[in-house]
């Protein structure tokens, strides 16, 4: 089973993105907010990038109408990375997936459906997680059912 560790930070405001050195690297990002049904600080999505998240997190702030906008609160922004040496953009889109599939944040339509990978990986959470789970391993959210 191949192991990837993501050390979190956070949290983070929308103004927090441009100034703060912690986005120029690549990543995982989940974003918590107000939502009709699940209410106040909720994981609204995660996501992740093979570009400095500044720039992705900047380009979705730049379209013309933001998505969170509709969520009427505050916005809090927790971004994980691996260690420099061990960071891979095929296993950061990994640990995407599996976060997204083993805690279907509120916004995210991707990855959950029809998603696979292609090997048992064992996710492991340190730092600011916030309310993401500490562990997650692909066999017990990736499995075939007959």
């Amino acid at each position: 089973m191949k192991k990837i560790e993501l050390y979190w930070k956070g949290p983070y405001s929308i103004e927090d993105v441009e100034e703060n050195e912690a986005f120029e690297d690549i990543g995982v990002y989940q974003i918590y907010g107000s939502h009709p049904v699940y209410g106040s600080d909720s994981l609204l999505y995660i996501g992740h990038t093979k570009q400095k998240l500044k720039k992705r997190l900047c380009d979705e702030m730049k379209c013309e109408y933001p998505w969170w906008l509709r969520t009427g609160g505050e916005i809090r922004i927790y971004i994980g990375k691996m260690e420099k040496e061990k960071s891979d953009e095929k296993l950061i889109e990994v640990a995407e997936k599996l976060l997204i599939v083993s805690h279907m944040p509120a916004t995210n339509a991707s990855n959950i459906k029809n998603s696979t990978l292609d090997d048992d990986y064992h996710l492991m959470n340190f730092g600011y997680y916030n309310r993401l789970l500490p562990e997650v391993t692909s066999p017990r959210w990736f499995y075939d059912v007959e």
